[in-house]
């Protein structure tokens, strides 16, 4: 939350190159800028964290 965590903003501007938000970040190092909730949940299923 880049409103509540100190440098969370600059990590997503870090991660991104965007000033965009969300930047949504995975344990497999791969991120999203600005994803659906159709593209979170595909990521999530290829993971496997979802079924």
């Amino acid at each position: 939350d880049i409103e509540t965590e100190e440098g969370a903003e600059e990590k997503a501007i870090e991660i991104s190159n965007q000033k965009h938000i969300p930047v949504v970040t995975f344990a497999d190092n791969t991120f999203m800028v600005e994803p659906s909730a159709t593209q979170i949940k595909a990521k999530l299923e290829s993971l496997g964290i979802l079924q």
